[in-house]
């Protein structure tokens, strides 16, 4: 990793780096998977939610966050993730679970990135007057360890269960939240009007699927919201 602080200390720009071996993952397909004498007939076979040893995998990957301050009251700020995820081996049940070395763990993005900027405005002996805007995205999710979904024999992908869509898939979503803070001149006071989810974007945070009935759900996240607060240092 590196750590710098550059421009006269005006940007603070980190960057790490990693590689993971991983051994013995452990996941749950809140599916389940058919063990022993279990058939699709048995509806075990489907909920089971047992824990079992996946495999192997690497995992590589780069962080990166930003802090400039090209102006005093000016602040931007930004951040960057990347995940590349890789099954090496699979052990039986995770193949029985229909996880393909394709797939990633359960609601783990590839991609997340946020950015920032605020600028405090300087009221003299009124205080300051700070607004604030945030974005914030992450690519796409499944929220099952069999990304393209669990399909136990008696209910092949070619079915016309769920009409074709994949019951797991979660798709990439990005916020936008803002926020204006006022500040007394001598720090003690502060209030602040914010909202989150200022677009009203509508997405998901979690999905289900009930293979013998053909039926899923899907957690709705909050709409838009606001919120007024004030704070009294003592």
């Amino acid at each position: 990793g590196l750590k710098t602080d550059l421009a006269d200390n005006r940007l603070r720009l980190n960057v790490a780096g990693f590689y993971t071996k991983y051994k013995d993952i452990v996941l749950v397909n809140a599916s389940g998977y058919c063990v022993g004498s279990e058939t699709p007939a048995n509806s075990s076979c489907f909920l089971s939610a047992l824990p079992f040893n996946a495999g192997t995998a690497d995992l590589k990957g780069v962080e990166i966050e930003a802090d400039l301050r090209p102006v005093d009251g000016l602040s931007v700020t930004g951040s960057l993730s990347y995940l590349d995820f890789q099954y090496k081996t699979l052990a039986p049940a995770a193949i029985a679970s229909s996880i393909s070395y394709d797939d990633y763990p359960p609601l783990t993005p590839k991609w997340k990135a946020s950015a920032g900027i605020a600028y405090a405005f300087d009221l003299g002996s009124a205080g300051t007057l700070t607004p604030r805007f945030d974005l914030d995205y992450q690519s796409k999710t499944y929220s099952d360890p069999a990304n393209k979904g669990f399909y136990p024999a008696g209910f092949p992908q070619d079915t016309a269960h769920f009409g074709g869509i994949n019951p797991y898939f979660i798709p990439a979503r990005t916020l936008v939240n803002a926020r204006l803070t006022y500040d007394s001149p001598d720090r003690m006071w502060q209030a602040a009007v914010s909202v989150r989810n200022l677009t009203n974007e509508y997405y998901w945070t979690q999905t289900f699927a009930f293979y013998f009935s053909g039926t899923g759900q899907r957690v709705v996240a909050p709409p838009r919201e606001w919120a007024i607060t004030v704070k009294r240092k003592f």
